[in-house]
């Protein structure tokens, strides 16, 4: 089991201590992610205010994934409760009166 993870990490060259064990292999597949980045041109990273050399390639979280994980989910809540309301008031919960022997 053990030498399948690692044959299959050789394989996607990864650089964790784990996968591989020579520093020769760790430094080739370093400087190859290097290579990679440095080929690509400059590109947009964000920096965090309060520390100056850490850096994220991409935002963990856009607006976009903000605005859907909050605006659907409340709205369907407030959708929900108010066609609940509505029938309650229009229905005047008599609908259950006449199976109230059934359910006592």
């Amino acid at each position: 089991m053990l030498t399948t993870i690692i044959l299959s990490c050789r394989g996607v060259s990864c650089a964790t201590s784990s996968c591989l064990q020579r520093q020769e292999e760790n430094d080739f597949a370093v400087q190859t992610f290097r290579l990679s980045l440095q080929s690509r041109g400059p590109f947009r990273c964000f920096v965090s205010a309060q520390h100056g050399d850490e850096a994220l390639m991409y935002k963990v979280y856009e607006l976009t994934t903000i605005f859907n994980a909050l605006f659907w989910p409340l709205s369907t809540f407030c959708l929900s409760f108010v066609i609940i309301a509505i029938l309650c008031t229009t229905d005047q919960c008599k609908v259950w009166s006449a199976d109230a022997l059934l359910i006592t």
